[in-house]
């Protein structure tokens, strides 16, 4: 049978969705999909993906492909990274049950890939190399709640939420190729996502924060996220939560009454920004004002 160049345009069905470059915005990632059948379907059709690599990994179920040389059974929690322009399908066999990520990596790296290092970039994929036509075991748990994750922020209409997507897919890259991730690289990843993380809250002092969205999209637990982020910034959460936004309120005054500040920055009532104003600063917002005309 005749292969076919396979291409996934966008496509957002109840099994079936698929972000694809235009949505992802994010270099070196072609596409990020979610397959979750009902019923079995048809074999898989003899296709390629041209000069990207595609990783498939199967949250329940079991699937099997082929190349011309090798069966391939994937169960749950296991992966599959298919090497750019080599010939696969599911042969004879019906595609069936199954819930499953997969996603593509172009393997010409773009700069600035999945917003990684030059060096970090390329371990990455000198490790996808490497791994390629094998099938790998994943720790379940881990993988599909990353995964989740992955899914969840790429699917948000925020491009800070689908960065720290990608963020999160390279921390799970990491995990397939380095069987034994170091501290060291475990804490620069933890960095980065904790530095993206505050990104967002300075660019957006006016949001609501919940703590365990915040550890949710770090992929962490809440009393992990909190000391990573006090690690981190030498701030609880909160505290540093509140002080962003007294910063954004010292400018806000300067143009606005403090009630309209005390709305603007989404607080419970001005009482209560008055009195966080006062906690951060030592002065009511009032005496700041009268310092400052």
């Amino acid at each position: 049978m005749k292969s076919i160049m396979w291409y996934d345009p966008p496509l957002f069905e109840k099994e079936r969705i698929m972000f694809t470059t235009n949505e992802l915005n994010i270099p070196g990632l072609s596409l990020f999909g979610f397959y979750s059948s009902q019923a079995a379907c048809d074999p898989l059709k003899r296709h390629y993906h041209k000069d990207c690599y595609e990783v498939t990994y199967i949250k329940e179920g079991t699937v099997v492909y082929e190349t011309d040389e090798k069966q391939f059974r994937l169960t749950r929690g296991s992966l599959l990274i298919m090497p750019p322009n080599i010939d696969h399908s599911t042969g004879e066999t019906p595609f069936g049950l199954n819930t499953q990520y997969w996603f593509r990596l172009e393997m010409n790296r773009p700069d600035n890939f999945l917003f990684l290092s030059d060096e970090r970039a390329d371990h990455i994929l000198k490790g996808i190399r490497r791994k390629e036509l094998d099938l790998v075991n994943l720790n379940i748990s881990s993988a599909n709640r990353i995964l989740d994750d992955v899914f969840k922020l790429f699917g948000s209409p925020s491009q800070e939420n689908r960065n720290v997507g990608a963020t999160l897919l390279s921390y799970f890259l990491l995990m397939v190729v380095d069987d034994n991730l170091n501290d060291k690289e475990k804490n620069s990843m933890k960095n980065q996502i904790m530095s993206e993380i505050c990104e967002h809250i300075n660019n957006h002092p006016d949001e609501v924060y919940k703590l365990e969205d915040l550890a949710d999209n770090a992929n962490m637990s809440l009393s992990s996220f909190i000391t990573a982020f006090h690690s981190y910034t030498g701030f609880p959460p909160r505290e540093y939560l509140n002080i962003n936004k007294i910063k954004a309120a010292k400018r806000m005054l300067m143009h606005q009454s403090i009630t309209q500040v005390a709305m603007d920055l989404n607080f419970s009532s001005s009482n209560y920004f008055a009195t966080v104003f006062k906690k951060v600063t030592g002065i009511t917002p009032t005496e700041y004002l009268n310092r400052n005309k």
